[in-house]
């Protein structure tokens, strides 16, 4: 009775729209979100290492649990949808390598370099571990 009910919900879901086209969820949130976090605790640690050091204690017990937290809750982020997106990809008929590219990075009379992801069985695998264990060495 309740695999009727989390079929039916696999089914109406967004993680299985449609079982013989798969593309991923938001696959740049995959590479910007770790991006985002390293330019947030940069900021944060050129802030509590500049010269002019006027800032009391509090602040920078409270600026250190917001490195604590975005450190290892961005590369999370990546995990949790890199995770949808292998889910999305077992549950599909046919899964296939999903290409996007975003820009041209160089461009010749010959030769066209495109900057872009390539999503597959195996990259996702790859993904998971990198991210997973990436989280694991943040956290602890």
């Amino acid at each position: 009775m309740t695999m009727t009910y989390l079929n039916s919900f696999i089914e109406n879901s967004f993680l299985a729209e449609d079982n013989m086209n798969w593309e991923p969820l938001i696959p740049a949130v995959i590479i910007l979100a770790p991006l985002f976090g390293f330019m947030i605790n940069g900021a944060i640690s050129l802030y509590l290492n500049r010269p002019s050091k006027k800032s009391t204690d509090y602040e920078h017990s409270k600026l250190r649990k917001v490195v604590s937290i975005v450190g290892p809750g961005s590369i999370l982020t990546s995990f949790v949808v890199v995770g949808l997106n292998a889910f999305r990809m077992l549950q599909s008929a046919h899964p296939t390598t999903f290409n996007t590219n975003y820009w041209t990075w160089l461009e010749t009379s010959d030769l066209i370099v495109s900057v872009g992801i390539q999503i597959d069985a195996l990259s996702i695998i790859m993904m998971m571990v990198i991210t997973g264990v990436g989280f694991l060495i943040h956290l602890f």
